[in-house]
């Protein structure tokens, strides 16, 4: 497989000419097709709209707009409060929540809750957040992908990093109720950080430092980071796993995968898992 680096455009804009489900990939079509392909198929093949959600999602789509808007002040030397930043906050949860006709909360959850809980986070983060010497507040980027030589099969990685540092770096934010490891063992983060790394290397030429910073909710918060460079063969994993993924996805072949994860799934009423699918590649450990 190999890779060069494409101009960066609109999500709007649609796949590759002739291109079908797998010819514009994202960390969260591939960890989605991994975790169940039948959820695949009718998140982005189908596309059966999401009826349900949960608290926890909107509580992340959120927390990422306030922080956006921080980094963005933050960047032109500008610090803003969490009191400053709670209407952007609240306004994004609203947005996102008009969105689903069935939000699943927590015992005991309330707006005003979720409000007070992202200050609480939004306060503790104000001190990490002088660490990063920012670049760029989410990045947009587009990596073309083709299998060998055939340009005809080409795909493109699209996503969004949260920023951009000039060491180079990249930083991610998370949103969790438990308190991660910082060995970045856990596979869906390192598919997420193993992404980004890929298309900032493939884009700049350059392998940055990748740091994840957990916004860990809950009634002692905290703010945990962990920091790793990617290596050359953390590189090589991504690329046959990008091939092998989409190549699964061209077979059609959506198989349900039943486990832990059907409980949250929103897509539980039109499914009927019965067959299970072979389990996900794991990463090698970033170190």
């Amino acid at each position: 497989m190999t890779h060069r680096s494409l101009p960066i455009i609109s999500n709007t804009d649609g796949p590759p000419a002739g291109g079908g489900p797998s010819s514009v990939l994202t960390p969260s079509k591939i960890r989605t097709f991994m975790n169940c392909p039948r959820r695949f198929e009718f998140q982005y093949v189908s596309k059966v709209p999401e009826r349900a959600t949960t608290s926890a999602v909107l509580f992340g789509k959120a927390m990422h707009a306030a922080l956006e808007r921080f980094h963005v002040a933050l960047r032109d030397n500008l610090i803003l409060l969490p009191l400053d930043l709670a209407p952007t906050f609240a306004n994004a949860l609203d947005g996102e929540s008009a969105k689903y006709s069935t939000i699943l909360f927590r015992q005991g959850e309330t707006r005003f809750s979720l409000v007070a809980e992202a200050r609480r986070l939004l306060e503790l983060y104000r001190n990490v957040a002088l660490r990063f010497d920012i670049a760029e507040v989410e990045h947009r980027f587009e990596v073309a992908l083709a299998l060998g030589e055939d340009v005809s099969r080409a795909a493109v990685l699209r996503g969004k990093i949260d920023l951009l540092t000039k060491e180079p770096g990249i930083v991610e934010f998370k949103t969790t109720r438990r308190r991660p490891s910082t060995n970045a063992q856990n596979f869906d983060d390192n598919l997420q950080l193993l992404a980004y790394a890929f298309a900032h290397h493939a884009t700049f030429g350059v392998i940055p430092a990748v740091s994840f910073v957990y916004f860990v909710r809950g009634d002692w918060p905290e703010i945990i980071t962990y920091k790793a460079t990617p290596s050359v063969a953390q590189f090589e994993f991504f690329r046959s796993l990008v091939e092998d993924v989409r190549s699964r996805i061209d077979s059609g072949l959506y198989l349900p995968n039943p486990g832990k994860l059907c409980e949250f799934c929103p897509y539980q009423t039109p499914c009927n898992p019965v067959i299970e699918a072979p389990p996900p590649p794991r990463a090698p450990s970033m170190h």
